[in-house]
């Protein structure tokens, strides 16, 4: 005979053993009146009974089987206030009938809500965070079982970052974490700048530095990303240029250097090898790598494919099964052709044949990412697509998927999960989705989270475990366009 003061202890304490016959008793004196426990009585060989939660009243009386609880929840996950929807119809009793259904929203012990044969209630929960609902059920003996399920009530958070950087069009970020914090670099009204946020969630930022004047307008790119330990920075001012800083977390930054000299639009900066590395396009795709792993010398740019048409716009790096692999576009006939291509070594030197993955008449943004290990992509033509490779070389690509309506957007990977924010319409409504897979099959709920004004958001990021991403917005009478981080906490 076993005996625990909870419901859901999995080794209760062995009170009393008896080995043979087949008939015995037990009192249990040390129990406390009106004191309800668990209790569990076996009978080896020919059968085990399981006691339900009893009452010290009638701790004689064996042979009630505990109920069986079972809870679902809809939806389990959404922007706060949410409300859910908690079904536990098909909790049952094998002997007898439940005759009472309990709630704790919180799982803090406190049962709210005694819903009595009702197994079908809603609650909502106001404020963002991660909650435990339990369900308790009572027999008509007074047995007991539980159940849980798992709540998140998430809230966009937005925070302004510049209040005041030109245009949308003009204002092109790139969002990372820099030493544990978010940092955004973006163009002001031909300037590059660097800001970094004083805490891990980004409700406050810092100091703006400005890496470089005289930036023009022509490419959207600019890319931050971590090289040996310190933010650097890929952007255009007339030719491809590289700047890093001297530091951890980018409070002081070296000289900007020219990459090429070249027109080398939309660079796109990453970690290749260890060392940086920068695509860029110029009538070709273009692809070069530092000579040292800070960037201070690089050689000259390789042509991983000859296109003989306009290329490389907008490009992006991922290492694809260990060797780097680009994505870009190919402007020819009047029409765009999205491409990947990968190379055959680990440091870039040679390429295979890209390999074409859409065309059409409009394409926008796009990023090279991995999902579950494959190399995807998102990009616009008439909606939103995701696309996502078989195999992990990117050699055979698998049917592209519908994951939006058209407008401008960013894809990135959040806790192993491919995500995407984008606009919409006229006066854009701002949107953020995320798949309900690491491979990007299926679709999750789609969140607003701005509502009014003009947005175009730049790049989307997972920051200490929270979705994230920038965008810029202008809501009427404010004649200033500002740059904005929004976060779900």
């Amino acid at each position: 005979i076993y005996r625990s003061e909870t419901d859901d202890d999995p080794d209760p304490p062995l009170l009393d053993s008896v080995a043979g016959g087949t008939t015995t008793s037990y009192d249990d004196f040390s129990a406390v009146p009106n004191t309800q426990y668990w209790y569990s009585v076996s009978a080896w060989i020919v059968l085990q009974v399981n006691e339900g939660l009893r009452s010290a009243d009638d701790v004689g009386t064996i042979g009630n089987k505990s109920p069986v609880a079972s809870l679902s929840a809809d939806p389990t996950e959404g922007d706060a206030p949410l409300t859910v929807n908690f079904d536990a119809s098909d909790s049952y009793d094998d002997d007898g009938s439940i005759v009472k259904y309990e709630w704790d929203w919180e799982n803090d012990g406190t049962y709210d809500l005694d819903s009595g044969t009702d197994p079908t209630v809603s609650h909502e929960y106001t404020t963002a965070g991660e909650y435990t609902c339990k369900l308790r059920v009572t027999d008509d003996d007074g047995a007991f079982a539980g159940s849980t399920e798992n709540i998140r009530a998430w809230k966009w958070k937005v925070y302004v970052v510049d209040s005041n950087v030109g245009t949308a069009w003009d204002v092109s970020g790139s969002l990372a974490v820099v030493d544990g914090n978010p940092a955004i670099v973006y163009r002001d009204i031909g300037d590059l700048k660097y800001i970094r946020a004083y805490n891990s969630l980004g409700t406050g930022w810092g100091t703006v530095t400005t890496l470089d004047t005289g930036v023009p307008s022509a490419g959207q790119n600019t890319s931050l990303s971590i090289v040996n330990g310190n933010p650097a920075v890929a952007f255009y001012n007339d030719k491809v240029m590289y700047v890093r800083a001297t530091d951890s977390t980018g409070s002081e930054w070296g000289e900007p250097s020219t990459v090429y000299e070249g027109t080398g639009s939309e660079p796109f900066l990453s970690l290749v090898n260890g060392y940086p590395a920068i695509s860029f396009g110029d009538g070709d795709i273009r692809f070069v790598r530092a000579e040292d792993q800070n960037g201070d010398a690089w050689g000259a740019p390789i042509v991983p494919y000859d296109e003989g048409a306009a290329a490389g716009g907008r490009s992006s790096i991922a290492i694809v099964n260990g060797n780097p692999a680009i994505v870009y576009y190919v402007t020819s006939g009047g029409g765009q052709e999205i491409k990947f291509i990968r190379a055959s070594d680990v440091n870039g030197d040679s390429w295979g044949t890209p390999i074409e993955l859409a065309n059409g008449e409009i394409f926008s943004s796009y990023k090279l990412i991995l999902a579950n290990g494959y190399p995807a992509v998102e990009y616009k033509y008439d909606r939103l697509y995701y696309r996502r490779a078989a195999d992990n070389n990117g050699e055979t690509w698998n049917s592209a998927i519908d994951v939006g309506l058209p407008g401008c957007a960013a894809i990135g990977i959040v806790n192993g999960i491919p995500a995407i924010a984008y606009d919409y319409g006229s006066t854009p409504t701002l949107k953020y989705r995320q798949s309900n897979d690491s491979n990007g099959d299926s679709w999750g709920q789609q969140w607003n989270i701005s509502n009014t004004g003009n947005v175009f958001q730049n790049s989307v990021a997972e920051v200490n475990g929270h979705p994230a991403f920038i965008f810029t917005e202008l809501i009427d009478p404010d004649p200033d366009y500002k740059l904005k981080f929004a976060i779900r906490e």
